[in-house]
């Protein structure tokens, strides 16, 4: 005869999500706040407190081996079942838990906190908690791997002749120089104003230039702009 198996084991890992801005992402150590509740995938019984959602992965056909219902692969039932867990051996819990998040994070990437999953069967070790960050976007930046990207807005004269622009940045505001014939849409490299990684690496800030034209010149304007036109093709380059 065969050896049973053991009744106890240990508990499958539990995924739940989170949310951060891309600001949090670019501190050295960011946090994020688990508050409300975690239920099991399967049975819908609420495991831990979390203010996330649990997701469960897998698609496609498959099959599940599960242990008897009656006394849970234990080999034996409870005739008088304790009243608060109901003979299953573990009790719903509330809890709260600071994570740190490591500078840099990508969206969709997972963390895995050890002993924060579902309770293990018949008493075994309990599982992971696997927590995946997802980044929010932000109205006014957007990043690439470590590189954060905005705009600028210039006017025409300035694009021109050069001038000197406040620009936000993930670390502050800062003044960029913006070269003489400055193009729309061309962008200016500022480094070391990206996010930072955990391992020290820093990314780049670029900004998009965007140049203002003018609606409505005054008379003064538009002689200006006529003598522009006028100047030689080598003034215009």
């Amino acid at each position: 005869m065969p050896p049973r198996p053991s009744p106890f084991r240990r508990a499958a890992a539990v995924l739940v999500a989170l949310a951060l801005a891309i600001a949090s992402t670019a501190l050295a150590q960011g946090t994020g706040r688990i508050e409300g509740t975690i239920r099991d995938a399967r049975t819908g019984t609420p495991l831990i407190s979390a203010n996330l959602f649990l997701r469960s992965g897998g698609q496609g056909a498959f099959s599940v081996a599960r242990p008897c219902p009656a006394c849970f692969g234990r080999g034996k039932i409870i005739q008088t079942p304790c009243g608060k867990c109901r003979g299953g051996g573990s009790v719903e819990d509330s809890s709260v838990v600071e994570v740190k998040i490591p500078a840099g994070i990508e969206d969709g990437q997972k963390m895995r906190l050890a002993g924060l999953g579902q309770p293990g069967a018949g008493g075994g070790e309990t599982g992971d908690l696997l927590l995946e960050v997802h980044v929010r976007q932000h109205r006014q930046f957007r990043r690439k791997g470590r590189d954060i990207y905005s705009t600028a807005g210039v006017d025409m004269v300035d694009a021109a002749l050069g001038t000197e622009v406040d620009v936000q940045t993930m670390h502050g505001p800062i003044s960029m120089k913006v070269p003489p014939g400055a193009q729309p849409g061309q962008k200016l490299r500022i480094p070391g104003y990206g996010l930072e990684t955990s391992d020290g690496r820093k990314g780049d800030h670029y900004v998009e230039l965007r140049v203002r034209i003018p609606r409505n010149l005054t008379d003064e304007q538009k002689k200006l702009l006529e003598q522009l036109r006028r100047a030689p093709t080598a003034a215009k380059r």
